[in-house]
């Protein structure tokens, strides 16, 4: 006896299932065939539609990162980078930069106090010698004739 003798095979349709059913159920067999498809049906038509939603999001996304970043590169190119937005509208001499060089230099002098002093030391010889320098190449007439038309 081979292992398939004692039971009998049937391949049934759904059409057979549902006759077969049918005159052994009634019509509610059919009325929850009929659910069950439409049930189903209606929830693979959400699948669908969600997923054409969650690719048009993500097309939607890809084409707004490309036109950022062809507006970064439009900005990039458009001012250089050692140039900050405030020292562009400030003109060449901000005070933006003066006050950068203002807290640096207070910075200097509260950390170390003798390079303040050294540096004036400094200036007055430069200052001392400068003068020296004037006096020595300006004429005394024409250091004169300057001063009267003061």
């Amino acid at each position: 006896m081979s292992p398939h003798e004692g039971h009998i095979e049937h391949q049934y349709t759904s059409a057979e299932l549902k006759a077969s059913m049918s005159s052994n159920g009634g019509a509610s067999t059919y009325e929850v065939d009929d659910k069950t498809l439409s049930r189903r049906r209606y929830f693979r038509e959400k699948q669908r539609e969600y997923r054409r939603k969650i690719y048009a999001d993500g097309a939607t996304i890809k084409a707004q990162c490309v036109y950022l970043q062809s507006i970064l590169v439009g900005l990039q190119t458009a001012r250089p980078l050692s140039v900050t937005p405030r020292e562009a509208s400030d003109g060449p001499l901000s005070w933006h930069s003066i006050a950068k060089v203002f807290k640096s230099e207070a910075h200097r002098v509260l950390t170390d106090p003798q390079s303040l002093v050294t540096q004036t030391q400094e200036f007055e010889s430069l200052m001392k010698a400068m003068q020296r320098f004037v006096m020595l190449n300006i004429p005394v007439r024409l250091n004169i004739f300057i001063q009267a038309a003061e």
